[in-house]
């Protein structure tokens, strides 16, 4: 959910020796704020169940890309809930979907879907001249890994697409700070609040296993000495928290 290059970028640390404890600790992150929310944060495939009755259900994966099954137990096998096309059927708010005009009275209905946030490590390479918006790929897929709206992230640096003009080219909505030669990218939908989120804890845990004495100005308490007391995360976790459902 965010790149090694991001984290060194905002601890700052430019050599690589650390490298490998450094991507411990975002996926130790990554794990701690996924269990603190009760949810999934990567975009990926879910299964959920529901018993009882209701005119809508609560997913917890969101944003909720595309609902792909919804079955219900008849007693030998999952069978389909609705006929034809099931978005003929539901309506999504958030993570509420809504049954159109029907309340459902089954046990055991299994829903399958796709949601959470994008976080993909692009195909190809890409260069971009320092100063400039217009971003050109070699062997790249723009057209079917991203689309308008979407953050760009290079060399620390993470920027929203504009446009997409076709799998090998695309417009950033502002100028990058540094020129890319064939470079790895990613695309990436985390927002701006849970991407800073995820940063603060993977830094807070560097800082916090001891290897992290460069960090002690960033994270420091009032009288610039000492270990910091850990930032408070409450207002994120309570904002994406899933209740136990």
């Amino acid at each position: 959910m965010i790149t090694l290059t991001e984290l060194k970028a905002y601890i700052p640390i430019i050599d690589s020796d650390k490298d490998t404890v450094l991507n411990g600790f975002i996926q130790a992150a990554i794990a701690d704020l996924n269990r603190l929310c009760n949810r999934t944060f990567r975009l990926g495939s879910f299964i959920e169940y529901f018993n009882g009755y209701g005119k809508s259900v609560y997913l917890k994966n969101t944003p909720i890309i595309s609902v792909d099954a919804i079955t219900y137990y008849d007693g030998s096998a999952y069978v389909n809930q609705f006929e034809g096309d099931i978005s003929d059927h539901i309506e999504i708010t958030n993570n509420e979907m809504f049954f159109n005009n029907r309340w459902l009275r089954r046990s055991r209905l299994k829903v399958e879907y796709t949601g959470g946030y994008k976080f993909l490590n692009g195909t190809g390479t890409v260069s971009i001249l320092q100063g400039s918006i217009a971003v050109t790929g070699t062997g790249t897929l723009f057209t079917t890994e991203a689309i308008a709206g979407d953050y760009f992230l290079i060399g620390g640096e993470r920027i929203k697409i504009a446009s997409i003009t076709n799998n090998t080219n695309l417009i950033l909505s502002m100028s990058v700070s540094a020129g890319y030669s064939d470079k790895g990218y990613t695309i990436t939908t985390v927002p701006e609040d849970l991407r800073n989120t995820f940063l603060e804890m993977s830094a807070f845990k560097y800082l916090r296993s001891g290897a992290g004495k460069d960090l002690l100005y960033k994270i420091s308490d009032s009288t610039g000495a000492g270990f910091a007391p850990m930032p408070d995360w409450r207002e994120v976790i309570d904002y994406y928290r899933v209740p136990g459902i």
